[in-house]
């Protein structure tokens, strides 16, 4: 095996290596400002395997390197020159700087400025599960021009690139990732994927000029698998944002799935859209459901197609793929409903009620509203009989238009036992509609045996209180919080004398329940 630091061509890198290494206060140690500028013509053999230690890893305009062994990189940021070229039928590995044998404190992202440079013609693997982070790094010198906007810091792949780790995703960061005409993307999962952010600035993007398929593994964030699968002979750009990005055009509808691919380049044969069944709405029927393509001004394609496929998953071969627009314009939106009449409608985004000590809060906001009035907050016992407990007049002011409003109300009285609770959403010319039902449970605080001997016994707890007792002089004697979903605790008497005692329970720094006990040996 050769070391990469002295597997150098042009002498003058090695010795900016060595002054590096052997200057400056725990750089041996810990690598911090350790780096190497690499302008060389490269040869890795395909005996060889090759290692870079340091934390940044610049290679120059003029760098041309044929890597026909294994070249391993453990820096922290890597910096390529648009003009350097990297071929070879060997593999680069993006391993982990926290691996490092030489400076094993450089855990974190590695950093990658590919400047929109030419395609990597070799096969890369990427082993660092604390991710590849796109971002532009400054030049060291070279006085390069440096593209602007999401090609600043573009990585263009040429080979196949493979992640090789459980939580190794790629992180766009605002930057494009763009495959071209034969590379490949292999061994992507949920727990490997291109992580695309809330945005459309930046996008992953595969060159085709003959029909080929090709799946884009990306999502909003780590975990939040939404990949998008084209067969076509374009160049397709593909990123996903959830509807507050586009508020004004899908306004986050109940009968849609709270997620949209924005996606241009040509027009395909297929189109398959898969999301986290964890985003549906309130309304979403996933077997029912179809994509949906924007038109314009808040229009969605509303013609029906047998899209589903299995939990989460939809394709069209007809309408939707040859609709992709060629350039990003508002019909680059793609999404999912099941609404025939008006996919994607305005409405409900959120509605849900919470325990808050004793009382119910209840949140609901919506997006886009007309000629709304009022909500009328309705409880129920059964879910059959219904009263109304209040009502809340509507934010937007009677206006239509589309803006995000945020909504909530206490119910200070609920009852024991279950809480049913919708919405009335009632209009100017008296017309109305309900929400999805929402319920709360509360149990009634029960504490036996009074008197007792050793122990105490409270039942109905929800796990968010705080237990104290007093003597009659009102000094705290115990104090302990329940921590635990048991809504049953035991409490240990046998260090109290003989006497009367109160026993008072908190929960939300409310108290909810005061109680005089006896204590009998």
């Amino acid at each position: 095996m050769n070391n990469s630091i002295l597997n150098r061509i042009n002498i003058p890198v090695l010795i900016v290596v060595l002054t590096l290494l052997i200057t400056g206060t725990g750089i041996s140690q810990t690598g911090v400002g350790t780096a190497v500028v690499d302008n060389s013509h490269r040869s890795i053999s395909s005996a060889d395997t090759v290692f870079e230690y340091v934390e940044s890893f610049y290679i120059g305009p003029a760098a041309k390197w044929d890597i026909s062994g294994v070249l391993v990189l453990y820096s922290k940021s890597v910096w390529i020159a648009p003009s350097a070229t990297i071929t070879g039928n060997g593999k680069l590995v993006i391993a982990s700087p926290g691996s490092n044998p030489l400076y094993t404190s450089m855990a974190g992202s590695t950093i990658i400025d590919g400047n929109n440079g030419q395609h990597i013609l070799l096969d890369i693997q990427h082993k660092n599960p604390e991710n590849i982070l796109l971002s532009d790094v400054a030049d060291p010198g070279y006085g390069t021009i440096n593209p602007s906007a999401e090609k600043a810091a573009a990585l263009n792949i040429g080979g196949d690139f493979s992640f090789e780790s459980d939580g190794a995703d790629v992180l766009l960061n605002g930057y494009d990732f763009l495959f071209g005409e034969n590379a490949t993307l292999s061994n992507y999962s949920s727990q490997r994927m291109v992580v695309t952010g809330n945005t459309v600035n930046g996008h992953l993007i595969k060159q085709n000029s003959i029909p080929a398929a090709f799946t884009f593994p990306v999502g909003i964030a780590e975990g939040d698998y939404t990949p998008a699968s084209i067969t076509g002979s374009s160049e397709y750009h593909v990123s996903v944002t959830d509807y507050s990005f586009i508020n004004s055009l899908v306004t986050a509808p109940e009968e849609g799935m709270n997620r949209a691919w924005h996606i241009y380049g040509g027009t395909a044969a297929s189109l398959t859209l898969q999301h986290n069944t964890l985003s549906n709405g309130l309304s979403y029927v996933d077997a029912d459901a179809f994509i949906t393509q924007h038109q314009s001004s808040g229009v969605w394609s509303n013609i029906p197609s047998a899209d589903y496929v299995s939990s989460g998953v939809h394709s069209n071969t007809t309408t939707i793929p040859s609709a992709i627009p060629p350039t990003s314009t508002p019909s680059s939106w793609f999404s999912k409903s099941n609404d025939v009449a008006s996919p994607l409608p305005i409405g409900l985004l959120t509605f849900n009620a919470e325990k808050q000590g004793r009382t119910v809060e209840l949140k609901w906001i919506t997006v886009t509203e007309h000629n709304n009035n009022l909500f009328e907050i309705e409880r129920s016992e059964d879910g059959k009989t219904w009263d109304n407990i209040g009502k809340k007049a509507s934010l937007s002011g009677g206006s239509d238009g589309h803006q995000q409003l945020n909504y909530n109300f206490f119910d200070l009285k609920p009852v024991i036992g279950y809480n049913y609770y919708r919405l009335k959403q009632v209009d100017y010319d008296g017309k109305y509609s309900y929400s999805p039902v929402r319920s709360v449970l509360f149990n009634e605080l029960v504490i036996y045996p009074v008197p007792t001997k050793d122990f105490l016994h409270i039942s109905g707890l929800s796990g968010k209180e705080i237990i104290r007792i007093r003597d009659l002089t009102g000094r705290e004697i115990k104090s302990m919080s329940n921590t635990s979903s048991t809504i049953t605790t035991n409490i240990n008497l046998n260090d109290l004398s003989d006497g009367i005692y109160y026993i008072d329970i908190f929960s939300d720094n409310t108290i909810v329940l005061s109680q005089k006990i006896m204590v009998t040996k």
